[in-house]
């Protein structure tokens, strides 16, 4: 389960820091996008999980819902309809430890591994899951 791995702090199968070669090797069907040359920006795309890197090191890695679809927590189905309080429950079963933010008018809940879950103000449901270096 790669999405739990991810929420408990393991990035399981990529590391931050490492180069981007490196990370599109351990990736399936990886699609490279360059952003800038200059500054060697580089957002990869595999599985509906986005990979950002900056001067070829990887520095975010992002699970947006909408593109992932679903992923699992423990036995439960992560989808774009998981409600706030649903996935601060979930992150309860698996014993992760969270503050709650507001932010530009989303709700944050701030994992003590590192990872920020977000979630529409409007709907009360996931929109991204992120990490960053």
């Amino acid at each position: 389960m790669i999405f739990e791995k991810f929420l408990k702090g393991e990035i399981y199968p990529v590391s931050f820091g490492e180069n981007l070669d490196v990370v599109i090797s351990k990736l399936a069907y990886p699609k490279v996008c360059l952003i800038s040359k200059e500054n060697e920006l580089y957002a990869v795309y595999s599985q509906g999980v986005e990979y950002l890197f900056d001067m070829n090191k990887l520095c975010l890695i992002q699970f947006e819902i909408s593109r992932i679809k679903q992923v699992y927590i423990n036995q439960n189905k992560i989808t774009k309809n998981t409600t706030y309080d649903e996935f601060k429950d979930y992150l309860k079963q698996i014993q992760l430890k969270y503050e709650e933010d507001y932010r530009d008018n989303q709700k944050i809940l701030l994992i003590n591994t590192g990872v920020k879950v977000y979630f529409d103000q409007v709907s009360n449901r996931l929109a991204t899951v992120m990490r960053n270096w």
